[in-house]
């Protein structure tokens, strides 16, 4: 699917964001309060992806506390607002019997060379960045 999204927004010349969201200190949540609340945690994580972004749009985990979205929006300036919008929703989040937990997000944007491989490497590497100057 994101093979098709990345050829068909080449094809229109439209932006295609792909954002690259990894739990913060998912491995002390698991440590603390056992794997059974880590995996409510992705689970919460992916139904607030899901319902912060248009049907269209596509999330899938990637593995561990790794999950992508990609998004169409509506210009390519979109990208910073996207970005904080899914991290704020992430820390306003709030269940009664899950800890708290933030995500940084990364994000990419395809250009007309990109492929899902560049894309992933390019997000996940801009997510690492902003790991390093803070999380969340």
């Amino acid at each position: 699917m994101a093979e098709q999204r990345i050829k068909l927004a080449k094809r229109l010349e439209s932006p295609l964001i792909l954002l690259y969201i990894d739990v913060d200190n998912f491995k002390a949540i698991n440590d603390t309060h056992g794997h059974n609340v880590g995996d409510n945690i992705l689970s919460h994580l992916a139904r607030i992806l899901k319902t912060n972004i248009r049907e269209s749009d596509i999330v899938a985990r990637m593995g561990g506390d790794e999950f992508v979205v990609l998004i169409l929006p509506k210009n390519k300036d979109d990208i910073q607002k996207i970005k904080q919008k899914i991290g704020q929703t992430v820390r306003d989040y709030r269940h009664t019997e899950l800890p708290l937990f933030t995500a940084t997000v990364g994000a990419t944007l395809v250009n007309k060379v990109s492929n899902i491989e560049q894309l992933l490497d390019q997000a996940d590497k801009d997510m690492l960045t902003q790991k390093k100057y803070s999380r969340n």
